[in-house]
């Protein structure tokens, strides 16, 4: 369980925040990586195992953080959530033509995530 907050909502573990940073600073750099099927289920997932952490208190998987994010995500996130599950779970990846799109998208998506948590997780100092 993760330290929570006065207001009883998670706190942010010096371990989890960090992590965060990180993300962007893939993100910012251009994420070569973000064109392999490895380095998008990576992002994508990633961040939304931190997002369920603050959400949920606790760690989970992968794959289940990105359930729990793509039953909750607004409709244009959908696809690069479904993608990411799809390589993670060792299917074919194919909701996009080209893979410069769906590092596009994954990249949006990864700062759509920082963002949301940033805003309601309170996290407004972090710098990012």
């Amino acid at each position: 369980m993760l330290p929570t907050t006065d207001a009883g909502r998670p706190g942010v573990p010096p371990a989890i925040a960090p992590a965060l940073s990180r993300y962007l600073e893939l993100v910012a750099a251009g994420a070569p990586g973000l064109l392999s099927d490895a380095g998008v289920q990576w992002a994508v997932l990633g961040i939304c195992r931190l997002w369920y952490a603050f959400e949920e208190g606790e760690i989970t998987s992968k794959p289940a953080a990105g359930d729990y994010v793509l039953a909750r995500a607004p409709a244009p996130w959908r696809r690069i959530l479904a993608e990411a599950l799809a390589i993670r779970r060792g299917g074919e990846p194919g909701r996009y033509r080209s893979r410069l799109w769906r590092a596009r998208d994954a990249a949006a998506f990864v700062g759509y995530a920082i963002g949301e948590c940033k805003a309601r997780f309170h996290l407004e100092n972090l710098i990012l």
